[in-house]
């Protein structure tokens, strides 16, 4: 299905085939923004990333900025469990003290899928 045919049958749903309240940029603009957010929601498409750990600072490291979860974190001995920060609190009160060691969890730190922190670091 092409743009076109798409936008000629939402002009029919919409009863506007003139475009008097709908321009055409406005329902492709629309249709395109419907598809992104379905495609995140069912989490149709999927990504590997690699993510070098050997120099952060903090534990703290930056994750791409088209990602939408994170599946699975693995190193080269295991794979690592979700935590969150709260929990982090229960495990060891000094966590954000950084102790060094060999990771075993992570943690997204702040709001959103920006920023992620291994627990303990490395």
């Amino acid at each position: 299905m092409t743009g076109t045919n798409i936008k000629d049958q939402v002009e029919k749903i919409l009863r506007d085939t003139g475009n008097t309240y709908w321009s055409e940029a406005d329902i492709l603009s629309s249709y395109n923004e419907f598809q992104k957010d379905f495609a995140k929601n069912v989490q149709i498409f999927e990504k590997r990333a690699d993510l070098s750990v050997s120099d952060a600072s903090k534990g703290l490291y930056t994750l791409p900025s088209d990602l939408i979860r994170i599946k699975r974190i693995h190193t080269t001995a295991a794979t690592m469990e979700p935590v969150t920060t709260k929990e982090l609190d229960y495990i060891d009160q000094d966590w954000e003290s950084y102790p060094q060691g060999t990771p075993v969890y992570y943690y997204l730190d702040g709001l959103g899928l920006t920023t992620l922190g291994l627990y303990p670091r490395e």
